[in-house]
């Protein structure tokens, strides 16, 4: 099977897209990133590096925009042979707030770049992770986006949980 490992921003899969493009013994779907995805991955490049004091580098992740996938899926990171692509459900994208596409792609890139798995932990009823399996709200969004941003990069939840507490008090 080509497909080695697909990680999900839902609860499944929904789409089965086979490599069309071997680039250094590498197989890809699609045989370069769509240009509107590079500036989330300078700035996830960014917070990675303001948050941790290291660097990644998320340019051989390619990101593209595609229709064909199961209507509960926005998002799928697959990795082939070495290469890592991200799909992005079009008609979400389309619509989507700015937080929303940040979110998304984070999560994705969290997936292909950090390795990482799901993470549905939760602290009085909220979410600890952007790692988690379902789409968060903008407004959480909004009051969460650096602690969530902090927890993505180094794996403490201690940080969310004091933005929580301050704002629904002990």
């Amino acid at each position: 099977m080509r497909i080695l490992l697909i990680l999900l921003f839902l609860t499944g899969c929904g789409m089965t897209v086979p490599p069309i493009d071997i680039i250094d013994g590498v197989e890809f779907t699609f045989p370069s990133s769509n240009p509107i995805f590079n500036q989330y991955k300078n700035s996830f490049e960014d917070e990675y590096s303001s948050v941790t004091g290291g660097s990644i580098n998320t340019s051989n992740i390619r990101i593209n925009l595609v229709e064909k996938m199961d209507n509960s899926f926005i998002g799928v990171c697959s990795t082939w042979k070495g290469g890592e692509e991200i799909f992005i459900k079009e008609s979400y994208w389309n619509v989507a707030s700015e937080e929303s596409k940040e979110t998304l792609l984070y999560h994705e890139l969290g997936h292909c770049a950090l390795k990482k798995g799901h993470n549905n932990e939760r602290y009085r009823g909220y979410n600890v992770s952007i790692m988690n399996s379902y789409n968060l709200p903008d407004h959480y969004i909004e009051d969460m986006r650096d602690s969530l941003f902090e927890e993505l990069f180094n794996s403490s939840t201690e940080g969310i949980v004091v933005r929580i507490d301050e704002i629904i008090g002990d």
